[in-house]
């Protein structure tokens, strides 16, 4: 596909772009999906933590970003290569 893309014009950066925001997509689709177990396994956490309320909304928040800058550093990799994708080659081998 992104072959077919840069064959058809597609800037290196709106490439990059696509990437970035599929995978930044399903970063967040998780990201929620996790906040959203955390918050309804509060009560058997509780037993767990020390120091910190099961709730302690920076806890949450600063887990929220540091996942997300983790998830935006792996992605910027693939990116990257799929900027790089020579469109004959890609549509060659198709």
């Amino acid at each position: 596909e992104i072959g077919v893309r840069m064959a058809l014009g597609a800037r290196p950066q709106d490439i990059r772009t696509l990437v970035l925001r599929r995978s930044l997509a399903l970063t967040g689709l998780g990201l929620l999906l996790g906040l959203a177990g955390a918050a309804l396994l509060t009560r058997f956490l509780a037993t767990l933590l020390y120091g910190i309320t099961p709730t302690d909304a920076v806890t949450y928040a600063g887990v929220t970003l540091l996942f997300a800058l983790v998830a935006l550093v792996a992605s910027l990799f693939p990116a990257q290569r799929a900027m790089r994708v020579d469109p004959v080659t890609a549509t060659r081998s198709e």
